[in-house]
């Protein structure tokens, strides 16, 4: 057998980056002008891409979020990683 592709999907089974994820897109998302609960973050835009979370914006409160605001989140999302991402210990 040969193998040819593996797919790695480490996000919530090493580490769990997601609630640090909605963090900067809630405050993203504020600092443009639109208020959104953390529960309607997870609703909606829980796993999504950037461009589909833009797109959302776009037709849910007329706001895209622009190239520079999506570089903006990616770099506050890379710092907080840095800062505050742990790996998860599982019980054996």
């Amino acid at each position: 057998m040969t193998i040819d592709l593996i797919i790695f999907d480490c996000d919530g089974v090493l580490v769990d980056s997601e609630p640090l994820a909605m963090q900067v897109l809630i405050a993203a998302i504020g600092a443009r002008g639109a208020a959104i609960t953390p529960a309607m973050a997870y609703r909606d835009y829980l796993g999504r891409s950037l461009s589909s979370i833009s797109a959302s914006l776009l037709d849910s409160h007329g706001m895209p979020l622009s190239p520079a605001a999506l570089n903006s989140m990616r770099s506050d999302l890379y710092a907080l990683y840095r800062r505050d991402l742990q790996g998860q210990s599982r019980p054996a």
